[in-house]
């Protein structure tokens, strides 16, 4: 994944990189370089190193990092709005190009070993998804779920550092990379590499909510900030305690609850876990999705406008996958 062919890298292979690191980087920081590779993550131990590796010089990438926040925002980001239901708009940073290429390039590489990331979170985690996190909550006696309030700017700058340095990084690297993927001491929401660094950064809030879940029989999956737990008739906590307990942990761990969408529904009513049904063997699409997929599929071909048609054509996808997947 590394050294794939790519218009973005100076070099082929590592073999090409480490030959021009041995001249202009000292031997320790050679050595370090080898060993994040065979340990599968991004080989970066410096601004040097990361500059020789992309073709740019140093000071290239010192800009990205060191110069004011506001300035940083502007030359390298680009800020809008999302709706998001209910008049409310989400804000996203998304990074310009040659930012974005270097974030992606660190989020594939963080995310390329799922074992970095605990078993039930399923978001943003190579062979997971929403579905299958959905799968876990199938036919259930209910399914209740909490959302964390603001997910990616909640956590700041210093977080993903220390979780960049559990990967195996020394403080130099970490700090540089830290820098490279927060902005304004957040993480930005638009960032590729927000996901996975989430994921490394909640670890620790997981083990405690697997604790739980584990010591109450119940099931547990986490898709970036939804947590869903359900339960067996095996299982004797009701969904009101559950999701009482559940927020108290997560906010011991330092995180905020979305408490307007709590949710809750037992055997007798649609379950919906990541917007799927999950009342049969496998999850489905709602009855109102379903129409919604129909009338998307007789309208695609006679929209005008480009930005329609390519989330008529996402939502189509989608519902192709579930297809596929239910089928399986």
């Amino acid at each position: 994944m590394i050294f794939e062919p790519s218009a973005f890298f100076q070099f082929s292979s590592l073999e090409e990189f480490l030959e021009a690191a041995v001249l202009d980087l000292p031997k320790a920081e050679v050595e370090s370089l080898k060993k994040l590779h065979q340990a599968k993550l991004p080989p970066v131990t410096s601004i040097n190193s990361l500059a020789l590796l992309f073709g740019v010089p140093p000071r290239f990438v010192g800009l990205m990092v060191h110069i004011r926040e506001s300035r940083r925002k502007k030359l390298f980001y680009r800020t809008f709005k999302l709706p998001k239901g209910k008049g409310k708009f989400r804000t996203i940073d998304a990074p310009r190009i040659p930012l974005k290429v270097l974030q992606s390039w660190l989020g594939q590489g963080w995310s390329a070993d799922p074992a970095r990331v605990h078993p039930h979170a399923h978001g943003f985690v190579p062979g997971r998804s929403s579905l299958t996190a959905a799968k876990q909550h199938c036919k259930k006696s209910w399914v209740a779920s909490i959302d964390i309030r603001d997910y990616f700017p909640s956590i700041s700058r210093a977080q993903a550092q220390q979780a960049i340095l559990s990967l195996g990084y020394s403080q130099t690297a970490a700090d540089l990379l830290a820098a490279i993927c927060s902005l304004e001491g957040r993480l930005p929401q638009g960032s590729p590499a927000s996901p996975i660094l989430s994921n490394l950064v909640f670890k620790e809030t997981d083990l405690a909510l697997e604790k739980f879940a584990t010591s109450h029989g119940l099931s547990l999956t986490r898709y970036a900030d939804d947590i869903v737990f359900s339960s067996t008739n095996h299982s004797q906590m009701s969904a009101k305690d559950c999701l009482k307990q559940v927020k108290q942990i997560v906010k011991d761990n330092g995180w905020k609850i979305a408490t307007d969408k709590d949710y809750f529904a037992d055997s007798t009513g649609a379950q919906q876990v990541h917007g799927l049904t999950v009342i049969h063997e496998a999850p489905q699409l709602s009855k109102k999705m379903r129409n919604r997929v129909r009338m998307m599929e007789h309208m695609v071909d006679k929209v005008t406008e480009d930005d329609v048609r390519r989330r008529y054509q996402g939502h189509l996808a989608y519902s192709r996958m579930i297809e596929k997947f239910v089928s399986q």
